[in-house]
């Protein structure tokens, strides 16, 4: 496996980790204090997530995600962190905004 396959996959690893569903995600992202701002491509909680995990510069958008660290990385975004990502900014997880 390449440097970036390897690096896709520690990225979904963690994404995935977070949980299957959007609450799970929330849940999850909650127990850890992040918090962001809806229809934010570079603070929203799970972009928080990533750069307070060795990505400094993720960015979520709202299918995918790209890290600009070298080397540039990209992939979509596990089912979980999909439906998060898409109840967040729709406003249903209003205690995670900050």
């Amino acid at each position: 496996m390449d440097n970036l396959s390897e690096r896709r996959a520690e990225t979904e690893k963690l994404l995935e980790g977070l949980g299957n569903t959007a609450e799970e995600v929330a849940k999850s992202l909650r127990a850890r204090n992040y918090t962001g701002k809806r229809s934010s491509r570079c603070f929203c909680p799970l972009a928080r997530f990533l750069q307070q995990n060795g990505y400094a510069r993720a960015v979520v958008y709202t299918e995918d995600y790209y890290l600009s660290d070298s080397p540039l990385s990209c992939g979509l975004l596990p089912h979980g962190a999909l439906a998060f990502r898409e109840g967040f900014d729709d406003g249903k997880f209003p205690d995670l905004e900050g």
